[in-house]
C-alpha cells in the first residue's frame, strides 16, 4: 500500500512524498521534518546522511531504517530525489539559465553527473525539457 504526504514550502510547489505504508501522525511529522530540512539545504553539496540524522534526532542507522521503512528509499536516494524534483521545478519555472547553474542550485558540483542523474530519473536531458 502506498500513501502520500503532501507538503508545501517556499522553494517547491506542492510536493508529494510517497510512503510504502500508512503512517501514524508522529511518523508523518518526522518525515515532513526530514523533507523540510532537505529542501532547505539542497543547494549545499556537502549535505550528508549524518546531517539528516542530526536534523531528525536519530542515529544514521536509525535514519536509514526509518526512511527505508516509510518510503522504500535510502537516505541518499531520498536526497537525490528531492534535488532532482527541485531541478525539474526550476526548469519548469525557467529559473535556470544554464545546466551548470541549475546543477549548482540543487547541490551538484559537476553538471555532467547532474545531467546523468536527471536523465536517469526523468528520461530526458534537462535541456530538452526547457530551453536552458
Amino acid at each position: 500500500m502506498t500513501s502520500k504526504i503532501s507538503e508545501n514550502n517556499d522553494q517547491l510547489p506542492q510536493m508529494t512524498i510517497e510512503t510504502t505504508r500508512p503512517l501514524r501522525p508522529s511518523q508523518r511529522k518526522w518525515l515532513e521534518k526530514l523533507a523540510a530540512y532537505v529542501d532547505n539545504h539542497l543547494d549545499s553539496p556537502e549535505i550528508s546522511v549524518m546531517d539528516l540524522a542530526l536534523a531528525t534526532c536519530v542515529s544514521e542507522r536509525q535514519l536509514y531504517r526509518k526512511l527505508k521503512r516509510y518510503t522504500g528509499m535510502t537516505p541518499n536516494a531520498f536526497l537525490r530525489s528531492r534535488r532532482l524534483a527541485r531541478a525539474k521545478h526550476l526548469i519548469d519555472q525557467g529559473k535556470a539559465r544554464t545546466i551548470t547553474e541549475l546543477a549548482e542550485q540543487v547541490g551538484y558540483h559537476r553538471s555532467d553527473y547532474f545531467t546523468h542523474l536527471f536523465k536517469e530519473e526523468y528520461g530526458s536531458h534537462p535541456a530538452d525539457l526547457h530551453a536552458v
